[in-house]
């Protein structure tokens, strides 16, 4: 880094700025020279977007507008960026009947209930707090995205989508990335990219709610909830237990036609087209898995062993072993005639 951009941005920043954020804020701008009228948006009004997407945002909400169409907004950033307080801040100024409830962690959620919310208002899916269990963030595939613009877009929604990072759409009308948040002022910003040619073109300032909002509280305790459920081993509500739905899907299939692995993953595919790659891929896998269990124990897949047959050691099931030689069960037995179990 030149030490004429360490100065701009210091000039930019106040001296309070977290360190981290400064840092993620050089390295984006190191990949993008377009980022710098983002960070030029404090000093020269002509990259601060803010007057211009809140008057359209109220545009877009007035009832009596000629053209009815709908919002659609991607919302990316680093962990810690405040982009669900952001989303949601966002969704209370500027659209009618929204509340906590509007915010999702799964696309089943809004393709079941988007029809139940008033119109005008915005759905908010955000990012999967089971990211974990799958292993693929919360990335959204192009179909996925589509199936749910197209629903919101029939119940006369407006919908945003929440990602870990940034990736290219041609659904969205709005893109943001969060940058960073002032947490005296609590204000966060936005980096605003064309939705055309992908470059930074200005900043988006947004008041966030307080930590104390009642809508804020509620969803944070869901998204809480919903982790300690996770930590746990309970899945309910996250399209079910992966592991579970594998074993169902495999006394559901006939094995004869769905041979190898990936026939079964394209199964699961199209039994379920709003989960992720990632979620399909691991629903696979665990089927594989309970395939093999099931081939090398002899028991159904699903079933419990039973306890009728006393349990083995692992010493018995080793003398018991046909391939055994003779001298060796010999020598075995009178090493336990001997010593005991402790041979």
């Amino acid at each position: 880094m030149s030490a004429k951009l360490a100065k701009r941005l210091g000039e930019i920043y106040k001296p309070d700025r977290d360190a981290l954020y400064r840092e993620r804020t050089l390295e984006w701008y190191s990949m993008h020279p377009s980022f710098a009228k983002v960070l030029a948006s404090r000093k020269n009004p002509k990259y601060d977007l803010t007057d211009k997407l809140e008057a359209y945002f109220r545009d877009m909400t007035n009832p009596n507008r000629a053209f009815v169409s709908n919002v659609i907004i991607n919302i990316s950033g680093q962990t810690g960026t405040s982009k669900s307080m952001t989303a949601l801040s966002i969704g209370k100024k500027f659209f009618p009947h929204f509340s906590w409830k509007n915010m999702m962690f799964f696309d089943n959620e809004i393709l079941e209930e988007a029809p139940t919310f008033a119109k005008s208002t915005l759905l908010i899916r955000d990012e999967n707090p089971a990211t974990s269990i799958f292993g693929e963030g919360s990335m959204r595939t192009t179909s996925q995205l589509s199936l749910m613009v197209e629903v919101s877009r029939k119940a006369g929604l407006n919908i945003a989508f929440i990602e870990p990072s940034y990736v290219k759409s041609d659904l969205a009308k709005l893109i943001f990335e969060t940058v960073d948040i002032d947490s005296k002022h609590r204000i966060t910003r936005l980096a605003v990219r064309d939705v055309r040619s992908e470059k930074y073109i200005g900043a988006f300032y947004v008041k966030v709610v307080a930590e104390d909002d009642h809508d804020w509280i509620q969803y944070s305790r869901k998204k809480d909830a919903f982790i300690e459920a996770i930590k746990k081993g309970k899945f309910e509500g996250a399209k079910g237990n992966p592991e579970t739905i594998a074993i169902e899907l495999l006394k559901e299939i006939n094995l004869e036609v769905y041979r190898n692995k990936k026939e079964r993953q394209i199964f699961v595919q199209r039994k379920f087209p709003s989960y992720t790659n990632g979620e399909i891929r691991t629903i696979a896998t665990l089927m594989e898995i309970k395939i093999r269990e099931s081939k090398n124990s002899g028991i159904p897949i699903g079933e419990e062993p039973t306890d009728d047959e006393p349990e083995t050691s692992k010493e018995d099931k080793v003398d018991d072993d046909p391939d055994m030689p003779d001298e060796k069960k010999k020598r075995r037995a009178l090493g336990k005639a001997l010593f005991g179990d402790a041979f």
